[in-house]
C-alpha cells in the first residue's frame, strides 16, 4: 500500500474478491474498502443465476 490513494484519506476500492459456487449457480463478490490507509470494511453481494 504504497500508492497516494491507498495512504490518502479518500475510501477506495482496494480488492475485489469473485468466488463461484460449485454448481455454478451462485456468485459472491467482495468489495474491500481502504480509508487513510487501513481496513475501513467489506461489502459483499450476492447473485443468483436465473434458470
Amino acid at each position: 500500500m504504497t500508492s497516494p490513494l491507498c495512504n490518502s484519506n479518500e475510501g477506495h476500492v482496494h480488492n475485489i474478491t469473485h468466488e463461484l459456487s460449485e454448481n455454478n449457480n451462485h456468485l459472491k463478490t467482495t468489495y474491500t474498502i481502504f480509508k487513510d490507509g487501513k481496513f475501513e470494511k467489506n461489502s459483499i453481494y450476492h447473485f443468483v443465476r436465473k434458470q
